[in-house]
């Protein structure tokens, strides 16, 4: 069996159930690392996952919040792979909003 390389391959970090995510306040007095529940959405998102930029979304398939971000993303992504592998054929739209 062979493995696949990663390298080539375009990949997208998505968190989903931000909607069900609880931060718990570290108290001020408390020396221990913070643990995954003492970050906020909003640390985590801009931790080492910044660096990603459009590779990492967070999303709520329930709340539908950011379902338009990954839409968007993952068209381009497609769009970019399509036109690489054929250059002449531009079926494709210029936005995902051109296809609604």
């Amino acid at each position: 069996m062979s493995e696949i390389d990663k390298q080539e391959k375009p990949t997208i970090l998505v968190f989903n159930k931000i909607d069900d995510y609880r931060y718990t306040p570290q108290d001020a007095f408390d020396l221990a690392p913070k643990e995954r529940c003492n970050w906020t959405l909003e640390e985590l998102q801009s931790s080492w996952m910044a660096k990603l930029g459009d590779n990492c979304l967070f999303i709520s398939a329930k709340e539908k919040t950011n379902i338009e971000a990954l839409k968007d993303v993952l068209y381009e992504r497609v769009k970019t792979i399509h036109t690489a592998r054929f250059p002449y054929n531009d079926f494709l739209y210029d936005t995902y909003e051109d296809l609604q």
